[in-house]
């Protein structure tokens, strides 16, 4: 059994440390048996990870760090806003490919890309990028269990936040199949424009969304324009009444992948190959990051 002697003194180094962000070191934890066996320990503080709520618009301050503010004029006094958050959740956990840091939600970018394709047909197997990409050391999360006659997605993977992971595997895909993807294409020449606004440290790259974290955004969304305003307002484009592409694949079907009209929060699956949505509406495909 050990016991404390410094207990009242540790307490006062607890209160110094987080004033002037010290270790805090507890010299005096002897055995009670009168064997005279001592121990120490140190313990650092750190401060806890900033505030942040669903809706607010993320920001990148002069200096690269990342801030939260509810509103637009409060955001624009600390730097430059990159996008609003629509997740409060710890993405990591479900896809490890993402940077170590990027433990506290998902955020929807200012831009979009249209008249894209989700990716061309393979012309030998494995025809399903999930099947590849678990041979190939990504996460198979990319298809869904979408069932045709009850239009449905609840299942398998389509509540995880795999993203990243997607994007990642259909981008070495397509590289190692020789094929070529509209959605993709898209996601690089955003990321590449030197009128994109660049992400806080820590911050993961954009990348295209599954379908988890496009039901974020039609949840926050909710044919209220709330945040489809708040992106405008900030200098973005705002969503459309209309389905946009989801990085997450038809389990069943190799020639299909997700979409989502983030204002309704309608699903529905669609050829990859199509450049039109169910609507007849040129394809579209938005962008998101994690931090």
């Amino acid at each position: 059994f050990w016991q404390s002697k410094t207990l009242y003194t540790v307490k006062n180094y607890l209160e110094l440390a987080v004033d002037e962000k010290l270790p805090i070191i507890i010299t005096e934890c002897a055995a009670t048996d009168g064997s005279g066996v001592k121990g120490s320990c140190t313990i650092t503080i750190t401060s806890p990870w900033k505030s942040f709520e669903i809706g607010d618009y993320v920001v990148r301050t002069p200096g690269g760090d990342i801030e939260f503010a509810a509103n637009l004029s409060t955001a624009k006094s600390k730097g430059s806003v990159v996008g609003v958050v629509v997740a409060k959740t710890n993405p990591r956990a479900s896809d490890p490919k993402l940077p170590t840091g990027c433990t506290h939600g998902v955020a929807i970018a200012l831009g979009e890309g249209q008249g894209n394709w989700w990716s061309d047909t393979p012309s030998s197997s494995p025809y399903k990028v999930y099947e590849w990409a678990v041979q190939n050391g990504y996460q198979s999360t990319m298809g869904i269990d979408w069932n045709n006659s009850q239009g449905t997605h609840r299942a398998g993977t389509a509540d995880l936040f795999v993203g990243y992971n997607n994007t990642l595997a259909l981008q070495a895909y397509i590289s190692a199949k020789g094929l070529s993807s509209g959605i993709i294409s898209a996601l690089m020449a955003y990321r590449s424009n030197s009128s994109t606004p660049a992400l806080p440290n820590g911050a993961s790259p954009y990348y295209l969304p599954s379908v988890a974290e496009m039901d974020a955004i039609a949840a926050y969304s909710n044919m209220s324009f709330v945040l489809s305003n708040k992106l405008k307002d900030a200098g973005g484009t705002q969503l459309k009444n209309m389905m946009y592409w989801t990085v997450s694949e038809n389990g069943n079907s190799y020639s299909q992948a997700a979409e989502i009209n983030p204002l309704t929060g309608e699903i529905g699956v669609r050829g990859k190959t199509s450049t039109q949505d169910s609507y007849g509406d040129s394809c579209r495909v938005r962008y998101v990051f994690a931090f």
